[in-house]
């Protein structure tokens, strides 16, 4: 029985014609190394991009306040990644606030407006602040040199005084007494007074059980020093961990500086940050602690939340921590701190 025919559309050949063959693949050169076979299938750049000077797209790039314009092409992203233009967009970002707030100081306990009513003269935007914090580049090491980059172009004459906000520290840093200044009126060097601060604040944490008890105190000045637009985010990396040094020193300077939880980093992601801290059990990170308390995290939490954490706090403090007096010492001062968030 001989079968139907299929008909199907755009298969029909005129009488005659020779069924459409595939061409030949081009044999693939074996002896071509990865790296031209990677050259090979790379983007090229455009004529636009390929013409145009950094210079100008470095303005492009600190004009458009827009963190994502180096990753629109891998050579966009070659040009933009330099450590000058990385300083120079650090500065471009945060000298409008520097240069509105140079020297000044938000008291956070006061009851009055305060900076909070000068919105429309802040300076800076809040986004683009934010995004760059947010960058793996945007080390403390980075941060303090464009400070002083911007002291030394723009407030050499200005006055300022340094007010430690935190008091002296126990153990001072080899940047303390350093005579180094950036401008006229004997600023010194950005390190000098940050250290200065971040050690002073970590003074809690030097204390021995030999020398006199551990004081109960907030270990943080309600005032803060101006630095970061007021809208501008932590980010969640710094608040949650986990920390090493230098992570804390960038958290430490983010609190100095006037930042402020924003409205998206709810209770549960500083009740993260709190575990993240006190994880290992022999080793509370004290600084993270209090860095959180600083911000008022611990006032945002549920009360069974907080409830919660205090029980675990406890069954540290009574059980594990017995035989240390050290440890039992750091959880009695973590203890403190939760049942006096307010």
């Amino acid at each position: 029985m001989e079968l139907t025919p299929i008909r199907v559309r755009g298969k029909r050949r005129a009488g005659g014609q020779l069924l459409p063959v595939a061409l030949p693949q081009r044999p693939r050169n074996r002896d071509q190394t990865p790296k031209k076979q990677l050259r090979a299938h790379r983007p090229k750049a455009s004529n636009l991009e390929r013409s145009m000077p950094l210079e100008i797209l470095e303005r492009i790039f600190w004009f458009s306040e827009n963190v994502n314009f180096p990753r629109a092409s891998l050579r966009l992203g070659r040009l933009l990644s330099g450590p000058s233009t990385l300083r120079e967009t650090f500065l471009s970002a945060f000298g409008p606030t520097w240069e509105v707030w140079f020297g000044c100081i938000d008291n956070r306990g006061s009851q009055s407006p305060g900076v909070h009513s000068h919105a429309d003269r802040f300076g800076g935007n809040p986004r683009f602040q934010s995004d760059l914090l947010a960058c793996s580049w945007t080390t403390i090491d980075m941060i303090l040199d464009c400070r002083d980059m911007w002291v030394r172009r723009y407030a050499r004459t200005r006055p300022f005084e340094y007010i430690p906000l935190w008091g002296d520290p126990i153990e001072p840093s080899s940047y303390i007494d350093s005579g180094i200044t950036v401008g006229d009126s004997n600023i010194k060097e950005a390190r000098c007074y940050f250290y200065h601060d971040y050690n002073a604040f970590r003074n809690v944490e030097h204390e021995t059980p030999c020398s006199r008890k551990m004081e109960y105190r907030l270990g943080h000045s309600p005032d803060t020093w101006i630095e970061v637009h007021r809208s501008a985010e932590i980010p969640d990396h710094l608040i949650t961990g986990p920390w090493d040094e230098g992570s804390l020193e960038k958290f430490f300077w983010l609190v100095r500086a006037g930042a402020q939880l924003s409205p998206n980093q709810t209770w549960e992601v500083t009740q993260e940050g709190f575990r993240n801290a006190v994880s290992d059990q022999n080793t509370p990170n004290l600084t993270a602690v209090r860095l959180l308390r600083a911000l008022g995290a611990f006032q945002k939490w549920p009360r069974h939340v907080r409830d919660e954490e205090l029980r675990k706090v406890d069954v540290m403090l009574y059980v594990k921590s017995r035989n240390n007096i050290t440890l039992h010492k750091r959880y009695v001062y973590i203890e403190w701190l939760l049942r006096n968030n307010l």
